[in-house]
């Protein structure tokens, strides 16, 4: 293997983005395929010699989700699944690419401003929360960006469009 490389950031340098379509369960084996495959690498730790290593395929997955609520639960969601912090994404460089999706699917900018003490105030006791006024969720070891939001639209003889 002639591959060589001389520091870790030229080992995390090549990111390739895919987009799948198909049949959920053969797109889940495609992908939990891909999440064992080790590749051998050459490394020069500092200067002190050449070692032959393996890197283990980093698969993570940039997914799109539609989550459907009731209007009245708006500041409870954004409040349970965002973020209020960090904002759209801790990455910067990815707000035009929202600003565009937005566009493209005409929706509105979420609004990070809700007050976490009306959120409580409002829905203890009658959802069930955790300390934090959240809905006890599991969010450890990923990043949700919030994208957009769309309200319903309904014909004037109220058919859903």
């Amino acid at each position: 293997m002639n591959i060589k490389f001389t520091s870790t950031s030229d080992i995390l340098k090549m990111h390739m983005y895919i987009m799948t379509r198909g049949n959920k369960f053969w797109v889940d084996k495609f992908i939990n395929r891909l999440e064992g495959v080790a590749l051998p690498f050459e490394f020069d730790f500092d200067g002190k010699g050449k070692k032959n290593l393996w890197f283990e395929l980093g698969v993570r997955p940039i997914q799109f989700w539609e989550i459907v609520y009731p209007e009245p639960c708006h500041e409870l969601m954004c409040h349970t699944i965002l973020d209020q912090e960090m904002g759209e994404t801790q990455h910067k460089q990815h707000e035009k690419i929202l600003r565009m999706i937005r566009f493209g699917m005409k929706l509105n900018k979420i609004d990070y401003t809700w007050k976490p003490e009306n959120v409580i105030k409002d829905f203890r006791g009658i959802v069930p929360l955790d300390d934090l006024g959240k809905i006890p969720i599991i969010k450890e070891n990923i990043e949700v960006v919030g994208v957009g939001t769309k309200k319903d639209r309904y014909t004037e003889h109220g058919e859903m469009l």
